[in-house]
């Protein structure tokens, strides 16, 4: 014997439907294989910028290594390099400039460093940027590939013979 429930006991709230259960589903499994297909570029990314920051460590510490000499330490660094165009033409060719003619001369060193399964080139110079020899710029390219793209950052410093905040040099104010 079934008992009628009374009106004041019924309930009021619906269950969802079949259909209403099953749209949710094909929702949800759509943005959770959206998750899973994004997570091998998330990981290249990862790598990438990994990269990136490791380049710029380089980047930094060839340029601190410039920072800790002495002007006349540069200077005789510089003044004792063959100072070959071919420097000139492989500084412009790694800034991707045109040649400039200044027909200074320019010290060329480079390492190369490998670290997390990439290879880094470092390449530093150093050219005098007046007929006195009384201001030296340094400049470091630090390039590696990654993905078979290769990537290329670069930096620039300026040296005088006085220090930086010297009044009578105008490049370095």
């Amino acid at each position: 014997m079934l008992r009628e429930v009374p009106p004041s006991v019924k309930r009021t709230a619906r269950a969802y439907s079949l259909i209403e259960v099953m749209i949710g589903l094909f929702i949800l499994s759509l943005v959770l294989l959206a998750c899973i297909a994004a997570l091998p570029q998330m990981r290249e990314l990862s790598y990438r910028s990994d990269a990136v920051r490791m380049g710029f460590t380089h980047l930094n510490a060839e340029i601190e290594g410039f920072r800790t000499q002495t002007f006349d330490q540069m200077s005789t660094e510089l003044d004792s390099a063959s100072g070959s165009s071919s420097n000139q033409d492989l500084l412009n060719s790694l800034l991707g400039r045109e040649s400039e003619g200044v027909g200074s001369k320019v010290s060329h060193t480079a390492s190369t460093v490998e670290q997390n399964d990439v290879t880094y080139l470092v390449d530093s110079f150093l050219q005098y940027l007046d007929s006195d020899k009384k201001v030296i710029k340094a400049t470091v390219v630090v390039r590696w590939d990654f993905s078979d793209k290769t990537e290329s950052i670069s930096s620039h410093a300026i040296f005088t013979e006085n220090g930086l905040s010297d009044k009578k040099f105008s490049l370095a104010n």
